[in-house]
């Protein structure tokens, strides 16, 4: 039996799955309620064995479209010897209508709203001779902020744009402005290119209300919308990597990092012998099969063996916006990735392969668990205790 969460209430026990956990919540949950619960990312049911009343509220009006949750997103709802909820996650972006992808014209309609924060997530890669800064200086999005990628990171582990800390990345919201129930919505300027890591790191931290533009800053410019060219201050651009690079000892946000988004070296090179995850490389062809150089020099390229080849601009339309769910998972499949499993996303530095992690969010059947390989290639071939495979998966 499925059934849209808002138009309806629960009224039963609900029981956490939390490992050794058997505390029952008492439930009266309008949506918004299971939306506060959502930031773990854990599996729940309803117990069979419990009968819940269902008491149906008067039908909402209908929303314009520009605010309709896509399809993909109210996914999660099924039957199950009662009501099973596939992942609080599903059922946050359900009860909070925020969905992970927003077009331009979703992001137009809600310009004024309060809640919003609109954060400019631009990172290029090093040969490519760009600044972020500069360029966010010269032109943004009506209202945005900027999110430097090299700051709110852990800058001790040797290697680029880590994820923080969870002070850091408390600090760096506090100055943002940004609180658990901030609608955010990330861009950059090269279309779909840095954002999505962003945006993987506020679900990793447990901030579910938030966003990528899809088609970024060009979809932006192209569609004519609000551009502002006034030059922001330094003071304010700099803040929240400021405030990640000397966090308080207790900042308002509460970040808290759920480890089931992250994956590590020691984790990655596990999955090997276990082979639970399918782990896919968003880096180009030339570098997953070891015929063409990193661009990080004294890298070796290759792939981790095992390892799925899903080139990120395989993902994108030739306007630089995301392809259909039915389109990404043709993509997936002709590069013999079984999205029916767990996935671990890797690339160069965790960049690209958050574009996939973000993909993957779009399909009607998402997997059952997408983590991102923090460190990436850049740790896993500088390390030649690692094995390493070249040519085609």
């Amino acid at each position: 039996l499925a059934f849209r969460l808002r138009d309806f209430v629960l009224t039963g026990m609900l029981q956490s799955l939390a490992p050794r956990s058997s505390v029952p919540l008492l439930a009266r949950h309008s949506c918004r309620g299971l939306a506060s619960c959502a930031a773990s990312g854990r599996t729940f049911h309803v117990r069979p064995t419990f009968r819940a009343s269902i008491k149906p509220r008067t039908p909402p009006p209908a929303l314009p479209a520009a605010q309709r949750v896509r399809a993909s997103d109210r996914r999660g709802v099924t039957s199950r010897q009662g009501f099973a909820f596939q992942t609080l996650r599903q059922v946050a972006v359900m009860a909070s209508g925020s969905p992970s992808l927003v077009s331009t014209s979703w992001l137009k309609a809600r310009l004024d709203d309060q809640d919003l924060r609109i954060l400019d997530a631009s990172w290029h890669m090093p040969n490519t001779n760009r600044n972020p800064i500069a360029e966010f200086k010269e032109e943004r999005i009506k209202g945005a902020r900027f999110f430097e990628v090299d700051a709110v990171a852990d800058t001790s582990s040797g290697l680029p744009h880590m994820l923080p800390t969870e002070a850091s990345f408390a600090a760096a919201a506090d100055a943002l402005g940004i609180t658990p129930d901030t609608q955010v919505v990330l861009y950059d300027k090269a279309g779909v290119f840095s954002a999505p890591r962003v945006w993987w790191t506020f679900r990793a931290f447990g901030h579910t209300r938030v966003a990528v533009l899809d088609g970024g800053f060009p979809a932006w410019s192209v569609d004519g919308l609000p551009i502002d060219r006034d030059a922001p201050s330094d003071q304010d651009v700099a803040a929240p990597g400021l405030a990640a690079k000397d966090p308080p000892s207790s900042p308002s946000y509460p970040a808290k990092l759920n480890e089931r988004w992250v994956r590590h070296k020691q984790q990655v090179a596990a999955n090997m012998d276990s082979g639970e995850a399918v782990v896919m490389d968003a880096r180009s062809p030339g570098r997953f099969q070891g015929t063409a150089p990193e661009p990080r020099p004294g890298l070796p390229s290759g792939h981790i063996p095992g390892s799925r080849n899903v080139p990120f601009a395989s993902v994108l339309s030739p306007d630089g916006r995301y392809l259909k769910p039915e389109e990404l998972q043709r993509v997936f499949s002709d590069a013999g990735v079984d999205t029916t499993r767990p996935i671990i996303a890797s690339c160069g530095t965790g960049v690209t392969a958050s574009v996939l992690a973000l993909a993957l969010e779009q399909l009607e059947h998402p997997p059952p668990a997408v983590a991102v390989y923090d460190g990436s290639w850049t740790e896993w071939g500088a390390d030649s205790t690692l094995p390493r495979a070249e040519g085609p998966a």
